[in-house]
């Protein structure tokens, strides 16, 4: 079976606290996040059968550290999420 990837863009500027929604997690098998910020994107995934079936977001702290943007995901997925 194919793999069916979900993708969500999301800029941030100054938040503390980003969301970015997905909808219902059975309807893919990965996700692929699109962070932007400052003109440059980080790319993340992570597989959808590690995303909470009763929620349709993942919460993440953004963070500049010399000029670098540094990404907290919230403790649910922290352990399965990875940078593509």
């Amino acid at each position: 079976m194919e793999s069916q990837i979900k993708t969500v863009n999301r800029n941030i500027a100054k938040s503390e606290k980003c969301r970015c929604k997905y909808g219902k997690p059975i309807r893919f098998n990965i996700l692929q996040l699109n962070i932007t910020y400052n003109g440059e994107t980080s790319s993340y995934q992570i597989e959808a059968k590690h995303l909470s079936p009763d929620k349709d977001s993942i919460y993440f702290y953004p963070s500049i550290k010399n000029g670098q943007l540094e990404i907290q995901w919230n403790e649910e997925v922290a352990d399965y999420i990875h940078k593509i």
